[in-house]
């Protein structure tokens, strides 16, 4: 039942229903009326609009290896009048936009597809994986029950003006929360690699032909009422992975009481890039033991 709804939709927004009512004798050539729906467990009644070009509003900007572009595109579709369609195609159906690399093997992109919903595509993490310059194509996907030649249309197929892929920024962010310790007791922190910007996951910094390292120590500025030091014990290690993109250090502990923060610098060996990453405050606490009292017989009552 929904992919039927769907397709009659489609088929409308597409103009391919009417064409087929006026072309079929039985309606004397006469064309439907615009149609509003309502779709099952959705409130609100909508008209739908024949889609008669594509545009795009907001080309992609700010690009970078490995990451979403901090400018997503908008792209809008336009009835016959000029007016902004809000919807196209049904509720768990929608219509659906892909980006294409036009003139290069070398460059993909990444988050290439989005709904059409609320007047304009909702790209979210679109990005492009080479440097360089680049023209990107959109274009629909073909809807369900609406022909092929109908997504070929010249006025629903865009170009981008060049758009420009740079080199990584890289920054760094704590994975886990090592918030408390007791004094020197062991603990172990992580780091992930992310772009400095969008904070999106650097997953994979084994590229260049370079390698990478990586060292741990106490950030002094910033120490309160803290009189400790950090201790490496001969089983502490700061391990790199490339493929990961992420940096352990391992049987860390600090010796007094106090609020501590880490800091860690990152640096590739060729030094193209050097990060330094500061952790969350970690609270020292002194060793503690609880003694826990134990009563025997029965509690004493006050009810009378």
């Amino acid at each position: 039942m929904f992919d039927l709804g769907a397709n009659i939709i489609n088929r409308y927004q597409s103009g391919q229903l009417q064409d087929d009512r006026t072309n079929n004798s039985l309606w004397n050539g006469t064309r439907p009326s615009i149609p509003s729906v309502q779709e099952p467990g959705n409130q609100t009644t909508v008209t739908l609009g024949v889609i008669s070009r594509l545009a795009l509003v907001i080309p992609p900007a700010s690009c970078r290896l490995q990451s979403r572009c901090d400018t997503q595109l908008v792209l809008k579709a336009y009835d016959a009048s000029g007016n902004v369609i809000k919807k196209l195609g049904s509720d768990d159906q929608p219509w659906q936009v892909v980006g294409t690399v036009l003139g290069s093997v070398n460059a993909s992109i990444s988050g290439a597809i989005a709904n059409y919903s609320c007047g304009q595509t909702q790209y979210s993490m679109f990005g492009i994986t080479a440097t360089g310059s680049y023209q990107i194509q959109f274009s629909f996907i073909t809807p369900s029950g609406v022909s092929s030649s109908f997504v070929a249309s010249v006025n629903l197929t865009v170009s981008s003006p060049p758009v420009t892929v740079t080199n990584h920024i890289l920054s760094a962010i704590q994975s886990d929360d090592v918030s408390v310790v007791s004094k020197n007791e062991t603990f172990n922190m992580a780091v992930l690699i992310v772009d400095q910007i969008s904070k999106t996951r650097i997953a994979d910094i084994y590229w260049g032909g370079f390698s990478w390292t990586a060292t741990i120590s106490l950030y002094t500025s910033l120490q309160y009422q803290s009189n400790g030091s950090l201790i490496a014990a001969s089983m502490s290690t700061v391990i790199v992975n490339p493929t990961a993109g992420i940096v352990t250090a391992t049987n860390l502990a600090i010796t007094e009481i106090g609020m501590y923060v880490l800091s860690m610098a990152i640096t590739s060996s060729n030094n193209q890039y050097s990060i330094l990453f500061l952790s969350h405050a970690i609270l020292v606490k002194a060793n503690t033991t609880v003694t826990l009292q134990t009563f025997t017989g029965f509690p004493t009552t006050y009810i009378t």
